[in-house]
């Protein structure tokens, strides 16, 4: 753990709580020169500290711990948002009559037709996506993975020759 590393820093003007405010406004802003600004804390020093090891667990700490709350989030905010969505597909718009009321009225076709047609595509995107990394892996790759897995089983890939182990098929 990053704080650990922080341990070594006795005597120091700065505390672990300084050094970990330098890490989070780096990861926030992306500039050694305005986390400075920021924080008060020299240039120098920072420059120092980015050289460190306690820096870069620090930061791949941080980061990850930022990162889950920003999944967090963004997953209620989507959550929220197809909810909406759903309501408004089931139950109709909102629309406010000439008398005041607020009515609900059918969504109208041109936006139901764009509402599927962004969910389909997104859908496939996802299907594309989460296919299995083997499925997309050359040719090439899946053949020397094979010779490799050969040689380590004791000998070459059963006494065939590069020449004769080249690709039958080859993508141009």
């Amino acid at each position: 753990m990053a704080l650990a590393l922080l341990a070594s820093h006795q005597g120091s003007c700065y505390t672990d709580e300084d050094r970990r405010a330098a890490v989070v406004q780096y990861l926030l802003l992306g500039n050694i020169h305005k986390v400075a600004h920021a924080t008060g804390i020299p240039t120098r020093t920072l420059y120092h500290w980015t050289q460190t090891e306690w820096w870069a667990q620090m930061l791949a700490e941080v980061g990850a711990e930022k990162g889950a709350e920003i999944d967090a989030a963004l997953s209620r905010m989507i959550d929220l948002a197809m909810a909406s969505v759903m309501d408004r597909l089931e139950q109709g718009e909102y629309v406010v009559a000439r008398d005041g009321r607020v009515l609900r009225r059918p969504i109208v076709i041109k936006d139901l037709l764009a509402i599927l047609t962004m969910t389909l595509e997104q859908r496939e995107r996802l299907r594309v996506s989460t296919s299995t990394a083997a499925a997309r892996m050359p040719l090439r790759e899946v053949a020397d993975r094979l010779r490799a897995f050969g040689a380590r089983q004791g000998g070459s890939a059963a006494g065939v020759s590069d020449a004769e182990a080249a690709p039958l098929y080859s993508p141009t």
